[in-house]
Order: structure tokens, then C-alpha cells, then sequence
């Protein structure tokens, strides 16, 4: 993993990640799998009362997943991004500052931690 450690009064670490592709993002396929059982197992089951239910079931705990995404950067980082180990990293060194690379899709966020 690539972790630097900065050591700063409010920066402690620093993350290198990748945003996943929407497919394969925590907050996507998985519900996805969800509506579709509920579609091919509950609504032929019960009736349409039932079946409401249950869908505004996994709608609230879609919805509760969203917000946490707003909430809470760890979180975000968990569900959308992945970690880039430091094989894949080349960095390059502009006047203004060091700028990281990733070769496949060339899109870096950085997560800080703090440490106070």
C-alpha cells in the first residue's frame, strides 16, 4: 500500500486512491444484486403491499448508504475508491510541487488523516 507518512501538525498519513469504475463501487452492485432478487423472489411471493415494504426496506438502507458517502470521508474512501499499491505510482516533480500518476486511468485522490 502506499501510505506516506507526513507528520504534519494536521495531516498524520496520506493515502494514494483510485476511484473505482461505477460497476464496481460498494454502493452500486450490491444493490443492484438486492433489487433484483427483491424483483425475482419477493414480488412473485407476496402481494403488492408486502412487496412495498420490503423495497422501501432496501431503498432506506440504500439511501442510509448514501448519506454516509456525504458523512464521512473514510467512508467515501471505502465505498468508491480503491488503494493503489506503490508499484503503480511514478511521480513526477513540477516546480510547484510533487504530483502523483497513475498509468492506467491518470486520476489520484489523496486521503489525509489527522492527526489531531
Amino acid at each position: 500500500m502506499s501510505r506516506f507518512h507526513v507528520g504534519g501538525k494536521v495531516v498524520d498519513t496520506v493515502d494514494l486512491l483510485r476511484k473505482r469504475h461505477w460497476g464496481w463501487r460498494l454502493d452500486m452492485w450490491p444493490f443492484t444484486i438486492l433489487y433484483g432478487v427483491w424483483l425475482a423472489a419477493v414480488v412473485p411471493s407476496l402481494d403488492f403491499g408486502d412487496a412495498s415494504i420490503v423495497l422501501g426496506g432496501i431503498l432506506a438502507f440504500h439511501v442510509l448508504v448514501f448519506l454516509f458517502t456525504v458523512w464521512s470521508v473514510d467512508f467515501k474512501c471505502f465505498v468508491q475508491y480503491s488503494k493503489i499499491t506503490q508499484s503503480n505510482v511514478t511521480c513526477n516533480v513540477p516546480s510547484n510541487g510533487v504530483a502523483f500518476h497513475h498509468p492506467e486511468s491518470g486520476n489520484i485522490a489523496l486521503r489525509s488523516t489527522r492527526c489531531c
